[in-house]
């Protein structure tokens, strides 16, 4: 999964949140700027069902 952040000081908190959530999925985080203004996080991942 790949997290963009927008503003680093949000960067802690976000890495908390989504570890907490989902500590098995290996995460990349970005600092980038996202493209909707309203946006401080977005998140792109991948979804494999294997049964």
């Amino acid at each position: 999964m790949r997290v963009y952040i927008k503003k680093p000081e949000f960067f802690d908190d976000v890495h908390t949140l989504i570890h907490n959530l989902y500590p098995e999925i290996p995460v990349a985080y970005l600092l980038a700027d996202i493209c909707r203004d309203e946006l401080l996080v977005e998140i792109e991942g991948l979804a494999v069902y294997s049964g």
